[in-house]
């Protein structure tokens, strides 16, 4: 699936070079747009996991589930009316990552554990879709894009733990993660010349996150929104 994800993007690249150097008012447009934003993880057991069952003590945490986010992609679209343009993308996004940590006190028959876990996760993915664009009167635009994804996932935990009994232990765990999933976006955008145009945005990934909750492996998919701002430059 990497190689044919890869082929992919090297189709639309190839697709965007020949357009760039021939005459598209007839055929079509090729696209290369950047995008910025804040992304925002959803919450997840893997991210800030919960003690289930019987809990004596106290406990402190604390998450930041949002991060800066930053993607480029590149492709052509063929007309199919005066208004509407559809066509196919390439490119790469950076999800940022989330953090979380907590420690507690937990209390058992004449003895104690003190403990604290700080947690990360974070994705990025090359993907590849389809991309079409609605030409409203004469600078606004409509913009919708979804496809496959590549993610790649990984998950950081350093842990300490302290007995009453004075003994304490560290521990550090990577887990990494690599999954074929959705995404999708829709923009609202206005041209500012011909081949220039900006346009608030709005897109949401699906990657799959592993990793380890009270002993027990696990995978979860993690949904990641991104509002942000777009910029798009057309080869006309």
């Amino acid at each position: 699936m990497k190689k044919v994800l890869l082929t992919a993007v090297l189709t639309v690249a190839t697709a965007a070079a020949s357009a760039v150097r021939a005459d598209t008012a007839e055929t079509g447009e090729a696209f290369l747009s950047v995008q910025a934003g804040r992304s925002q993880f959803a919450s997840n057991q893997l991210l800030m996991p919960r003690p289930s069952g019987l809990f004596i003590g106290t406990r402190d945490d604390h998450s930041d589930r949002s991060d800066q986010a930053f993607g480029i992609s590149g492709g052509y679209r063929w007309p199919v009316s005066e208004s509407i343009k559809v066509g196919i993308e390439g490119g790469y996004v950076d999800l940022g990552n989330a953090t979380a940590r907590y420690s507690q006190h937990q209390d058992f028959i004449g003895s104690y554990i003190d403990s604290r876990e700080n947690r990360r996760e974070k994705a990025q993915a090359p993907f590849v879709g389809f991309n079409g664009r609605w030409i409203i009167g004469d600078a606004w635009s409509l913009t919708a894009r979804g496809g496959i994804a590549r993610y790649r996932s990984r998950l950081d935990v350093d842990g300490a733990s302290t007995l009453s009994s004075g003994s304490s232990s560290e521990s550090h765990e990577k887990y990494e993660r690599t999954s074929l999933s959705y995404y999708y976006g829709l923009s609202f955008g206005y041209d500012i010349t011909s081949r220039l145009g900006i346009a608030l945005s709005f897109d949401r990934y699906n990657p799959e996150v592993k990793g380890q909750v009270f002993g027990q492996l696990r995978k979860e998919n993690v949904r990641v929104t991104v509002p942000g701002l777009r910029a798009e430059y057309r080869f006309q």
